[in-house]
């Protein structure tokens, strides 16, 4: 098939037109909508035949491959798709484009049906596309229904688009009814094809499918005539002959097609609705309210068939022609209309001429006896018993699918809106027409009519009766004869005790019905009952014999009082001694009595359970009982009375809950004086309860009274929320409920379920959920009510631990092995329990022992029984949806599809729970299991993703269900592949790619798609490559080669594969959206942001995807649509302070959700948006995006063209930076709730599932409504603060929602500094922006004065973006302005101290306080690379300007405090174990100390070394130190190791030096737990380097670099004396690396080591040569010391030259010395390691020697004795010590090279200075050997002198000579060094 159009010809069904128009649908927009009809307009003008025939115009448009639409969209039509056109046009008789728009919104909307046989594709699509075009076609004439009805209604949203829609296209309306008339009779008798006929299923789906259009027609008819078009004579006549001429739909041509289920329910809808269509077109309301009627000659009032004498007669003889009782309603309604033509001729004197005759015809049937009006006839013949026109119009509102919609589902009726109020307005006219014509007493079935009363205001969904009912309560009620039954029935009231009861409980289903019912009850005027005349002369006849007179006073059951002398008036039976029925002139209250009636019952029917024998005690004269009154009760009808009295009172108090109070007062108000005072009603039902219980266990013969415990558990259930102390306290004591608490006792509910079971019925069990549900409720703290005792509390989580232990054992592990008559109440059953389990788990913060017991037989201890009925009836979901719709079960069908919702959304729930990720659990083995003969019920979970049948919410849930069952697998050890475990991944994918698409599937559902191919992506890598490439396998090296490779026919292959291919994958789906972000941006942004963030996620997998991801990449349009999001304007954030909410379907929507919800999802897009480029920027590797490669840089270039424009750059972080966030909101909403509901926890009710944005966000408003209840209930004070709440959290979530989506464009901006920084580095000038702009952002950043803690995480995402500015601009070039940098800096400095000394969010207390958010962490940071920036772009202070380097001071003034005090509380909170985050803190303070007390910043550090002597800080480190286990792990040293960093920074300070050494810190290096190990030697320098070994390491730098750092004076001999001391504790640790040898391997920190080692000795002897004899004259022992580890270490070091010059000059030897191999460096870097250290000697041996005295002193000063230790020859060995060989080797070794090309010229400068140390140090020794000759002949031969001199002054020369030669930075100096040297060896040779 070719590609999909985007004409909404294509695009938009009528169905789903019809969908909008209805509500079903969410409606684009009112303009949107006109617009989709405009372009239908002649579809619906020619409705009845809404497709054109076949024409060779439209034939020859198919051929030529192009067709032009209404709407301008231009379909192609390919080769392939011609056979299918054909074959539709063929099938259905259709105009060939037609078929082919036809065929392609088939495709677009139902996707490609699964071909059975490849070789047939063509008959197979023409025969599955049949059910969707008879739908097209009935859809037509459905549209117009909600048409008319919106054009009704003035209030309805789309009444103007209705209203001008219909004046276009039904400009006659009139005429319209006829043709509609006519087409309807017409297709009664339409034949159909012979080649359809000989088919018997195809014709029998034909003939069904005329007879919906005829329903069709039929109810858009009665919509027509409702409202639009006066029924006047000849509509009226049009209609009554097309109704008589088809028998009311039975005379169809093919009648024997529709025998089936299907077919006669068709037809009996047909019938029921030709019913009502015909009684409206007689006008009835106005017929009988037009009291201004007048029979004229010329009428001008065309509304009613009464204006139209000529029509008359010809509906009157078509009426009284037709015999049959199925007409009867219809004759009842003519004779109203009789009656009226009668009643108005009377009134007259003279009847006008036209319309005489037949006024005669009607006056009066002759045949009667006695003579009566036609009428008065009719209506005797509709009463009669044969025909019973009552008890009709009962079976019609109570059997027809017309007026019940369970039926109308249960059957699968073909009615488009059943049960409408106007349908039941219409038989209410009916009752109300008889009431006006006849007396209701005189109706000879009285109970009929309280059966029809019944059933039209007491059956059905109250949202259809409850109003009708309202409407008699205010308007009938006023005219006598329409209030006439309720006059009979209270007469007749209460020994006649049902009539009044059942129809106050049919009046009572609303809250103003009810208010009307409980007055009516509550003030009656008469009392009437049975009595005999002569019973004790308490009656006598009145003297004006009008009745009879009480000679006492009576008291009445119910507690009124009938004074003596009161006149009763006798209603039947006169005869002395007989019993009478008398009436008394009495006001009472009818439910006193009623609560006397029920104590009554309820105490004999207790006695005769108890089996004892009813003694009833004799009345008190004077006072009557309920015995004496002579109620009326038949064999059996007990509990019919209880029932009818208990549902009256459940009626009142469910649909006005505000009454209970009241009439629970007056039940309890009168208390008859003579008799104990009446049980109350809680009392009663409990009483009754405990009866009916009783008789339902099984040792009683009689059958459970089921309807009475039914009634009486809805009626505890009702109560509950008002009288919880009365209900609970009954509940726990009773057993016969839910058993004991020990489960000793099991209680009659078992029995009652088993009985239950045997009918296959269970009304019990539902209502015995309900109250458990009720139960729970209540048990849910509330706000509002008094606090409750603990121990009450405790009673109630005992008893529904109970109940719940009851529900679960005996119902949800049994009922799926029950039998049921319909299965809808099995589905409902577990409905309830599900939701009930859900409930608890939404709530388990509140009720912490129940969710515990649900996740407990769900997860932690789940078995099959349990998960079983969880998972089966989703497994077998679909195959018993698919039995059920052949079946016609259609209401059972709907309870399955929402046990399904209940069931997806409670697993997903017991997934989202599990508390440890890496476990399976029972549910996910049940989900994924298969079964012989059976699908995998994951893969049936999959298929509910696509069946649009199943509506919008089993899709949704389907699909949010996977989403968390993808996370939940995955996480495990071993993770599940959820494609493995599908029967067709590939088909499941395409079916979700094309409702992402769709643009008029339900958005909550599109949505969720989009998040779950988002977790499939990132979670399962097979559905990955399905979503991204649309395959499983994707070979990413070979497609990545070979689309580099084939760059230029990739695109025209693209191009052609979309012309082509119709399967798009998820990534192209997402990218359309992306490019159409400007219509959605308005429109849909929420769409907009799931589309890019499954781009988010596939990016985040680009390196796997790579190949697939090409040609999207290579387009430059779409990093351009991505970077026109990320810089989109969202404008102002909207206000969130709400001031209107109101409940839609359940949830609370504020007026500002939409506008709140928008703005936040068009935020997160930004975000993603930016997040996306910066992900595809990191998709190639450094060197193509350093090249500049082709397209692949797309992104980096939109990057680059942000960064690089500072002024864009500033404003777009300026709104990242922003936040909407209102700490005051959220803090009132936490006072006022703690002020009005203390009780309330706002932590109970935060939404911990996956929250949307808008009026839900944070707190659960339905859970809070919840908790309300109370006060929503209560008083107008109590009502406006819960009002206040809700409408207070509803603003806090809206905030929230901004808040969060603010803060996640704040991430995106520090993730896409973290991801291209390295790209942006190149640029200088993106240097100079970044800096220009972080300094704004920190003045913003630093201003802010909103306080709490969600400001808090606010400020630490800002403070991360700051940074990752400040990081980027610091690892980059230098600024392109480096002026303008010298300003940013200084203005940046600035706010960096506001930030450092903030009130607002002190830094110090996010270290103290570690449950807020961490937001110094990054605050330590910044100030780390702002000071780090200042030595980068200013080298020094003196750099900057004065007033730029007094801003600096001040700044690091201020942070070099901070991080001092910082370091000492850090310090302080160290415990004996390590604290990561504390560790991390100390680590960053001491770098922030260190860079801050650098020379370059010229900070004083009289004043930082104050500040340390004051927080005592020196002195806390070097105890922390002393107290550490220096030899544990990493963790377990952590702290010494940062103490030593800190220590080291210290000590490169002259001053800080000194104050170190003045705290004894050598001694605390010498006394710790190390110290045993240095003294033996005992640290290893291992591959793996220890701790211990690191830290000895730094010890020896701080050591060393306290010596050299030491000023001369008292602090330096201190120094001095600690070294020795040192070295002596330390010496065989020392000593270990001082004797190295070539033959022993080493390791890069043995290597370490040795470097730190030799540099301490060189600073030892610097120091103790400085020193004189005064520094030592109060301790000579100290000289003596220091001389004696100076000799010793002369000698260690003159062999360890002798090894080090054997390595550097031996150096494939040095590299194999190195362990591990694999981590060596370059033997460059090791041989210019090995000559630093072996510089680093001689000059330690320079110093020992005093070599500088010989070239400044004279001959005779020299220290010959004893500082010659090179010895006199060129011999090399090893194990001999170093002699001038050794060193002249040294230095041809250095020399090679300097004269060497391979070598990196940038390290040639310090190998100079290893050449200039050594050649100094052998001249200097050979001029003392010299003048030692001179002293000491023997000691040296001359001859041996002079070959040294003369071999030294050779290599002088070459060294001299390549040295100039190398012109390398510094030769010029080390040339005129070296000969100098060289005529100072030539002097020593003369």
């Amino acid at each position: 098939m070719a590609a999909e159009s985007t004409s909404n010809l294509v695009d938009v069904t009528f169905q789903a037109l019809h969908g909008m128009l209805s509500g079903h649908i969410e409606v684009p927009s009112p303009q949107k909508l006109a617009s989709y009809l405009d372009l239908r307009a002649d579809r619906f003008k020619k409705c009845v035949n809404p497709f054109n025939q076949p024409s060779g115009t439209s034939r020859t448009k198919v051929e030529s491959g192009t067709v032009t639409l209404p709407d301008g969209v231009t379909l192609r039509v390919e080769a392939a798709d011609k056979p299918f056109v054909w074959a539709v046009s063929k099938r259905f008789m259709l105009d060939e484009v037609e078929s082919l728009v036809l065929l392609r919104s088939f495709l677009y909307n139902q996707g490609l049906p699964e071909a059975t046989d490849a070789d047939n594709l063509v008959d197979e699509l023409s025969q599955a596309i049949s059910p969707f075009y008879f739908t097209e076609r009935l859809s037509v004439l459905r549209c117009y229904i909600p048409l008319l009805r919106a054009k009704e209604n003035v209030d309805d949203p789309l009444h103007d688009v209705a209203a001008q829609f219909l004046d276009k296209v039904l400009q006659e309306p009139a005429a319209f009814v006829g043709t509609l008339a006519k087409e309807y009779v017409r297709r009664t008798q339409q034949e159909l094809p012979p080649e359809i006929l000989r088919d018997m299923p195809i014709a029998t789906m034909w003939a069904k499918q005329l007879a919906r259009e005829q329903l069709a027609m039929l109810e858009v008819l009665f919509w027509l005539v409702w409202d639009l078009v006066p029924a006047s004579g000849p509509v009226v006549v049009q209609l009554v002959k097309a109704a008589y001429e088809t028998d009311l739909g039975k005379k169809q041509l093919y009648a024997s097609l529709l025998l089936e289920d299907e077919g006669a329910q068709i037809l009996q809808d047909i019938e029921s609705v030709w019913l009502v269509l015909l009684v409206e077109a007689f006008n009835l309301e106005k017929v009988l309210e037009d009291d201004t009627f007048e029979l004229v000659a010329f009428p001008q009032d065309p509304s009613t068939i009464l204006s139209a004498p000529q029509q008359l007669a010809l509906v009157h003889d078509l009426v009284v022609g037709a015999n049959d009782p199925r007409y009867s309603p219809i004759t009842l309604a003519w004779a109203c209309v009789l009656f009226r033509l009668h009643t108005a001729a009377e009134e007259q004197d003279t009847v006008p001429e036209n319309y005489e005759a037949f006024i005669h015809r009607i006056a009066f049937v002759p045949e009667s006896d006695p003579p009566m009006p036609l009428y008065q006839h009719m209506l005797m013949w509709a009463l009669h018993p044969d025909v019973d026109v009552l008890r009709r119009l009962e079976t019609l509102l109570t059997h027809s699918a017309l007026f019940v919609t369970s039926l109308a589902w249960s059957s699968g009726s073909a009615l488009t809106e059943p049960n409408a109020i106007a349908f039941r307005a219409i038989v209410k006219g009916l009752l109300i027409g008889l009431c006006e014509m006849c007396r209701t007493e005189f109706i000879p079935d009285f109970g009929a009519l309280v059966d029809a009363w019944v059933a039209l205001f007491g059956t059905g969904e109250p949202v259809s009766s409850a109003p009708l009912a309202l409407q008699y309560w205010a308007e009938d009620w006023a005219h006598h004869s329409r209030r006439q039954p309720f006059d009979v029935a209270r007469v007749r009231f209460p020994v006649q005790f049902r009539p009044l009861v059942r129809m106050l409980a049919a009046m009572a289903r609303s809250r103003d019905g009810a208010l009307y019912a409980y007055h009516f009850l509550n003030d009656l005027p008469s009392f009437t009952h049975v009595v005999t005349l002569d019973a004790g002369g308490l009656y006598e006849a009145d003297p004006d014999g009008s009745g009879w007179l009480n000679t006492r006073t009576l008291v009445l059951p119910g507690g009124s009082v009938v004074p003596a002398g009161s006149v009763a008036r006798v209603m039947s039976g006169d005869s002395t001694g007989a019993p009478v029925v008398m009436k008394w002139d009495h006001v009472y209250s009818g439910w006193t009595l009623l609560r006397d009636v029920l104590a009554e019952l309820a105490r004999a029917k207790a006695v005769m359970a108890a089996g004892k024998r009813v003694h009833l005690p004799p009345s008190t004269p004077g006072t009557l009982t309920v015995r004496d009154l002579g109620v009326e009760i038949g064999p059996g009808e007990e509990d019919a009375l209880i029932v009818d009295a208990l549902s009256l009172f459940l009626n009142i108090v469910k649909y006005e809950p505000a009454l209970i109070a009241v009439l629970m007062s007056t039940l309890e108000a009168q208390q008859s004086t003579t008799e104990a005072p009446q049980p109350n009603i809680v009392q009663l039902t409990i009483l009754i309860l405990e009866e009916a219980l009783i008789r339902a266990r099984p040792a009683h013969s009689t059958p459970a009274p089921e309807r009475l415990i039914t009634v009486c558990l809805e009626v505890l259930t009702a109560l509950l929320p008002s009288y919880p102390n009365r209900v609970w306290p009954y509940l726990k004591t009773t057993t016969q409920l839910f058993g004991s608490d020990n489960q000793a006792q099991v209680g009659a509910t078992p029995a009652l379920l088993t009985a239950e079971r045997v009918a296959g019925q269970y009304p019990m069990t539902r209502a015995l959920i309900s109250l458990v549900r009720a139960m729970l409720d209540d048990a849910l703290p509330r706000a509002g009510e008094s606090s409750e005792p603990e121990h009450f509390r405790g009673i109630k989580e005992k008893v529904l631990l109970r109940a719940l232990h009851l529900i679960h054992a005996e119902v949800w592990l049994e009922h799926t092995g029950w039998r049921f008559r319909e299965l809808g109440d099995r589905f409902g059953i577990a409905r309830s329990i599900v939701g009930l389990y859900t409930d608890i788990l939404r709530s388990a913060k509140s009720q912490k022992p129940l969710s515990d017991f649900v996740l407990r037989v769900f997860l932690t201890e789940a078995t099959n029984a349990s998960i079983g009925p969880l998972v089966a009836p989703v497994a077998a979901g679909r195959q018993l949806l698919d039995g059920m719709y052949k079946a016609r079960r259609f209401a059972e069908a709907r309870e399955l599809v929402l046990l399904v919702e209940a069931l997806l959304r409670f697993s997903r729930l017991v997934l989202a729970s599990k508390l440890d990720p890496g476990l399976p659990c029972l549910l996910e083995h049940a989900l994924f299991s298969t079964g012989a003969g059976r699908r995998v019920p994951v893969d049936v979970v999959a298929s509910y993703i696509s069946s649009r049948e199943l509506g919008a919410r089993v899709p949704a849930e389907a699909v949010s269900l996977l989403t968390t069952l993808c996370a939940s697998v995955s996480a495990l050890a071993q993770p599940l592949a959820l494609a493995r475990h599908l029967s067709d991944p590939v088909a499941t994918a395409e079916a979700m790619v094309r409702i992402a698409r769709h643009p008029y599937d339900e958005l909550i559902l599109r949505n969720a798609v989009w998040r779950f191919m988002s977790v499939a992506v990132d979670a399962q890598p097979a559905f990955a490559g399905l979503f991204i490439a649309g395959t499983f396998n994707v070979p990413v090296r070979d497609m990545a080669e070979d689309a580099e490779k084939k760059e230029g026919e990739g695109d025209k292959k693209d191009e052609q594969k979309e012309s082509t291919d119709s399967k798009l994958t998820a990534l192209q789906v997402a990218v359309q959206t992306t490019r159409n972000w400007k219509g959605l941006w308005e429109s849909n942004p929420q769409l907009l942001s799931s589309a890019l963030g499954f781009l988010d996620v596939v990016w985040q997998h680009a390196l796997e995807h790579k190949a697939a991801l090409q040609s999207t990449r290579r387009d430059p349009q779409f990093a351009q649509t991505l970077a026109d999001i990320a810089l989109a304007e969202v404008g102002a954030p909207p206000a969130t302070d709400t001031s209107r909410i109101e409940l839609i379907d359940g949830e609370i929507v504020s007026d500002l959700n939409d506008i709140v919800a928008s703005h936040a999802h068009r935020v997160i897009a930004k975000s993603r948006a930016l997040h996306i480029l910066a992900l595809d920027v990191n998709v190639d590797p450094p060197g193509v995006i350093a090249k500049g490669k082709g397209s692949e840089t797309h992104s980096l270039r939109r990057l680059l063209d942000i960064f690089t424009d500072e002024k864009k750059l500033a404003g777009q972080v300026a709104h990242a930076v922003a936040n909407s966030f209102n700490p005051d909101l959220h803090a009132s909403l936490v006072a006022d709730v703690a002020v009005a509901y203390p009780a309330l926890t706002l932590e109970r009710v935060v939404d911990e599932q996956q929250r949307e944005f808008g009026d839900g966000y944070l707190f659960d408003l339905s859970l809070l409504r919840n908790r309300l209840t109370h006060d929503l209930n209560g008083d107008d004070f109590e009502q406006q603060r819960a009002q206040a709440v809700l409408l207070r959290a509803c603003s806090v979530n809206l905030n929230w929602s901004l808040a969060d989506a603010e803060t996640a464009l704040t991430q995106a901006w520090r993730q896409v500094l973290q991801l291209v920084s390295s790209s942006l580095r190149e640029d200088a000038a993106i240097t100079t922006s970044l800096l220009a702009t972080a300094a704004e952002i920190a003045a913003d950043v630093s201003g802010e004065s909103r306080t709490g803690q969600v400001m808090a995480v606010v400020h630490t995402e800002r403070l991360g973006l700051l940074l990752g500015l400040l990081e980027t601009a610091w690892f980059g070039h230098e600024g392109a302005n480096k002026d303008k940098d010298k300003d940013s800096l200084a203005t940046l400095s600035g706010n960096v101290e506001g930030l450092v000394s903030s009130t607002v969010f002190p830094p110090a207390e996010s270290l103290r306080d570690r449950s807020v958010p961490q937001y110094h962490l990054p605050l330590v940071q910044i100030i780390y690379v702002t000071v780090r920036m200042v030595r980068k772009i200013g080298g020094s202070q003196k750099a900057f300007k004065t007033d730029q380097r007094l801003t600096f001071k001040a700044a690091f003034t201020t942070c070099v405090t901070f991080a001092i005090d910082a370091l000492r509380s850090t310090f302080d909170m160290v415990g004996p174990t390590a604290d990561v985050s504390l560790s991390q803190d100390v680590e960053l303070l001491v770098a922030v100390f260190e860079q801050c007390i650098r020379p370059e910043i010229e900070l004083w550090s009289t004043f930082w070394l104050n500040r340390c002597q004051e927080t005592n800080l020196l002195r806390t480190t070097l105890d922390l130190f002393s107290r550490s286990n220096l030899r544990g792990t990493l963790e377990d040293t952590v702290f010494a190791r940062q103490v030593l960093e800190l220590h080291l920074a210290l000590s490169a300070n002259p001053s800080a030096a000194e104050r170190l050494a003045q705290e004894s810190a050598l001694a605390a290096y010498c006394n710790n737990n190390l110290t045993p190990l240095l003294a033996v030697g005992g640290i290893d320098a291992n591959t793996d380097r220890s701790p211990a070994h690191w830290m000895w390491c730094t010890i020896v730098s701080i050591v060393t670099a306290t010596l050299s750092n030491s000023a001369p004076g008292g602090a330096s001999a201190r120094v001095a004396e600690d070294a020795i001391g040192f070295v002596q504790v330390c010496g065989a640790q020392l000593e270990r690396a001082l004797s190295w040898q070539v033959e022993e391997s080493m390791t890069l920190a043995f290597l370490e080591e040795l470097e730190r080692v030799v540099g301490f000795f060189y600073a030892f002897s610097r120091a103790h040569a400085a020193a004189d004899d005064e520094m030592y004259r109060g301790d000579p022992a100290v000289g003596t010391a220091a001389r004696a580890i100076l000799r010793a270490y002369a000698q260690r070091g003159l062999l360890l030259l002798q090894h080090l010059n054997y390595a550097v000059t031996h150096q494939n030897h040095l590299e194999s010395l190195i362990e591990p191999q694999s981590a060596k460096p370059p033997r460059a870097e090791l041989v210019r390691r090995f000559l630093s250290l072996t510089a680093n000697v001689v000059s330690t041996l320079s110093v020992i020697t005093a070599s500088d005295t010989v070239f400044l002193r004279r001959s005779a000063d020299w220290p010959v004795d004893g500082n010659v230790f090179i010895i006199p020859n060129i011999n090399k060995t090893h194990r001999a010590p170093a002699s001038f060989g050794t060193l002249f080797e040294t230095v041809n070794c250095v020399l090679d090279i300097v004269r060497s090309d391979t070598v990196d010229k940038t390290s040639m400068s310090s190998t100079l200075q290893v050449c200039e140390t050594i050649v100094t140090f052998a001249t200097a020794q050979l001029a003392l050997w010299v003048g030692r000759r001179e002293l000491d002949a023997d000691c040296v031969q001359s001859e041996t002198l002079r070959e040294l001199k003369a071999d030294l002054s050779d290599l002088l020369t070459n060294t001299k000579r390549a040295v100039e030669k190398s012109k390398l930075p510094g030769a010029a100096e080390t040339a005129q060094l070296v000969g100098g040297l060289h005529r100072f060896v030539g002097g020593l040779v003369q």
